[in-house]
């Protein structure tokens, strides 16, 4: 029951650190070094004060070969799908966060706003819509809305669309690579929205060109591997 417990804590601990299983998924990890470093951690979480570094370590090997495994099913499909994507870029908009009430009593008139919009997608939650619509009809929206129902108000916003194969349905991974690339950079993502085959990410117009540079650079690097020519 110990040695169970040693090694579901070694697994939730160490999948919960992405740049370490980054590490650990292209085998350039120091196990000795990382097992003493979340000793105390496993301890703390095991109860077991017993607990032995080698014990961690091996834990951690255990991971290590299941994740190489992984990475090795997944990158080649994964690599595919970037490969064959189209990136396009959309400034000006920003996300508004609507009670939920407020847009099913509106629902005609935001029908009409779609319509006319250059950019509009509609996100259901809970107990709220995320509305993500051009500058140039923000005013109208929270007007059609009525700004009393309106829970945030997000501007200057960009949208980094990714339009991908049909792979995509299919392939495990895909958007956590996407979100990884920004967020090893330091890009916040304000949404994310899935519609078929497009990959909608959006993020600040501050950070957006910076965004756009990172994610072409990676489609053309994936051709390059691939041996596939540019779209």
């Amino acid at each position: 029951m110990g040695k169970r417990g040693v090694s579901s804590a070694v697994r939730e601990l160490v999948l919960s650190m992405p740049s370490v299983v980054n590490c650990l998924e292209h085998g350039i990890v120091n196990f000795s070094a990382l097992a003493r470093v979340i000793a105390a951690d496993i301890k703390k979480a095991t109860g077991i004060k017993g607990v032995s570094e080698g014990a961690i370590k091996m834990s951690i090997l255990r991971i290590s070969r299941k994740l190489r495994e992984a990475q090795r099913a997944y990158k080649d499909r994964v690599l595919r799908v970037i490969a064959g994507s189209v990136l396009r870029l959309e400034a000006g908009l920003a996300v508004v966060t609507i009670r939920r009430e407020a847009v099913f009593l509106r629902l005609n008139e935001l029908v009409q706003l779609l319509e006319e919009s250059r950019f509009f997608q509609l996100t259901q939650g809970v107990n709220t819509f995320s509305v993500v619509i051009s500058d140039e009809h923000l005013k109208r929206l929270v007007s059609t809305v009525r700004e009393r129902n309106v829970v945030s108000l997000i501007k200057n916003q960009s949208a980094l669309i990714i339009i991908s194969p049909k792979d995509i349905l299919t392939t495990p991974g895909v958007v956590s690579y996407i979100t990884k690339l920004l967020s090893w950079n330091g890009i916040n993502i304000t949404q994310v929205i899935s519609c078929h085959l497009d990959t909608i990410l959006i993020v600040s117009h501050n950070d957006a060109l910076k965004a756009y540079k990172i994610l072409d650079e990676a489609i053309i690097n994936s051709r390059r591997l691939l041996g596939v020519k540019s779209a």
